[in-house]
């Protein structure tokens, strides 16, 4: 992986500076959500997903989306080679009357 710049003269260009830029992504969405369960609840729902990037491969994403009556909030620690993913984390899903959370871990391939 290419280095990335630095802020600062004395970086090796391997600093990974939280305000750079190149660090922080920020993500919206607005959409519809739907829980399926007991009874079935759909709503209009928004998101503002923040990325912060440790190093070239990790990340923690912290993914909190609001809706009607739901709120869904989602930290996790994700490395990410060319081929593969990892991640772990823990999830919060609240709606009225009902609740899931609890800790995930996730692994995509690539091909």
């Amino acid at each position: 992986m290419r280095p990335r710049p630095s802020a600062f003269s004395g970086c090796s260009g391997k600093c990974f500076l939280p305000c750079s830029g190149q660090h922080i992504e920020i993500d919206f969405g607005l959409g519809r959500s739907v829980v399926s369960g007991a009874k079935r609840t759909a709503m209009n729902a928004f998101s503002l997903r923040g990325k912060f990037m440790l190093t070239d491969n990790a990340s923690v994403d912290f993914t909190p989306v609001w809706g009607n009556g739901m709120d869904d909030y989602e930290l996790a620690l994700h490395w990410e080679g060319s081929l593969v993913r990892f991640a772990v984390g823990y999830r919060s899903l609240q709606t009225s009357g009902a609740s899931l959370n609890g800790p995930f871990v996730g692994f995509a391939l690539y091909f």
